[in-house]
């Protein structure tokens, strides 16, 4: 609705001039939001414990926001009537808690002691040298250097009276996020328009795990693209666009470039790059339930696209005709581990594939 200036502007009934778009000083209106939330743990319920032991609960805050203005575009003595423009920026701060339940080796067993481990079936376990095939002697076992070093890595039992489980551990994992979009259109005459938009997206999130190793990982995203629409007539119409597309992804394990793990315990066979660093992944069967010894695993990805096309459309006597096409160069750039487990090489993976038109190659 408009409010009028003139009609009835001495009747009691009038609109004010400033009502809807009818602004005065011939201003243009704008839009604009602000929208903000916290979240406490204070008043959530612990999480359900598998050990049968309620510890500690963690606490935390989450946030979240954003902010969105749009209108057209105006710079004083540099742009009187530039493009429409809208904008978007949120941001996310969440945290979450969950407690995770483990069966970890006891004092006894991380000195060989296994004497008091039992089959299945509930009869004692007898453990036998692999050298002799005799068994060893009161189920003790002799524990090597190497084995004693990823041992130091395990926490020691916090939970008694379960067989199953026998730690315990509140675990927080966080991530953050930002993101936020642009989006401009502007008419330039009858036949010409120009639109155009760019988004972005950027998440960090750190995850622990019952060793107290933090992993981080980031992922940033871009995507912008830009078009020009043009009328031959009512019928004809040509588009013409470019698109750009980026994905950076990069995970750092805890112990990246912090201590070498198996080189100090003397462990052979796998990476010595300082981004490898860490201990090698330990996984127990026999249904011993021990849990999983492991670390995360260094990448750093980066995908990317460029586009560009062009459509045609054509309208008579009730019928549409389009026809066009685009040109697409990717590329599938991969940093991975891929022979960490070669006797002292360094092997990393290094890849790169590109794709273009209709046909594909790589080097």
């Amino acid at each position: 609705m408009n409010g009028s200036v003139s009609n009835g502007a001495t009747s009691s009934f009038r609109l004010p001039g400033s009502f809807g778009h009818n602004r005065s000083g011939g201003r243009r209106p704008y839009n604009f939001s602000l929208v903000a939330q916290e979240q406490n743990s204070a008043l959530d319920a612990r999480s359900y414990s598998l050990a049968g032991n309620e510890g500690a609960k963690p606490t935390y805050n989450n946030y979240t926001g954003g902010i969105t203005v749009g209108g057209p575009l105006r710079i004083p003595h540099v742009l009187r009537d530039g493009p429409y423009f809208f904008a978007q920026y949120t941001w996310h701060r969440v945290s979450t808690a969950a407690t995770t339940s483990a069966l970890v080796p006891t004092a006894a067993e991380r000195a060989g002691d296994l004497s008091g481990q039992t089959a299945a079936t509930g009869q004692p376990l007898v453990i036998y040298d692999p050298v002799t095939g005799q068994p060893y002697a009161n189920n003790k076992v002799p524990v090597i250097p190497q084995a004693q070093a990823l041992l130091n890595l395990y926490p020691l039992p916090n939970v008694a009276g379960n067989r199953r489980y026998n730690f315990q551990l509140p675990l927080l994992s966080s991530s953050h996020i930002d993101a936020g979009n642009l989006h401009m259109d502007k008419s330039i005459d009858t036949k010409n328009q120009l639109r155009g938009s760019f988004n972005f997206s950027s998440t960090r999130t750190s995850g622990n795990n019952l060793f107290g190793f933090t992993d981080t990982e980031r992922i940033l995203g871009h995507h912008g693209n830009v078009d020009w629409l043009h009328s031959f007539n009512q019928r004809l119409r040509l588009d013409l666009g470019y698109d750009f597309s980026r994905l950076a992804t990069t995970d750092v394990p805890y112990w990246q470039n912090r201590a070498d793990i198996s080189g100090s315990a003397g462990i052979q066979g796998n990476s010595r790059v300082p981004v490898d660093w860490g201990p090698p992944t330990l996984s127990f069967s026999g249904g011993s339930g021990i849990a999983e010894l492991t670390d995360g695993i260094s990448a750093h990805n980066r995908n990317e696209t460029n586009k560009v096309s062009a459509s045609l459309s054509w309208n008579h006597s009730g019928h549409n005709l389009a026809f066009g096409f685009d040109f697409r160069r990717q590329q599938f750039n991969y940093l991975v581990d891929l022979h960490g487990n070669r006797d002292k090489q360094e092997q990393r993976l290094r890849q790169r594939f590109r794709s273009g038109g209709l046909s594909d190659w790589c080097s």
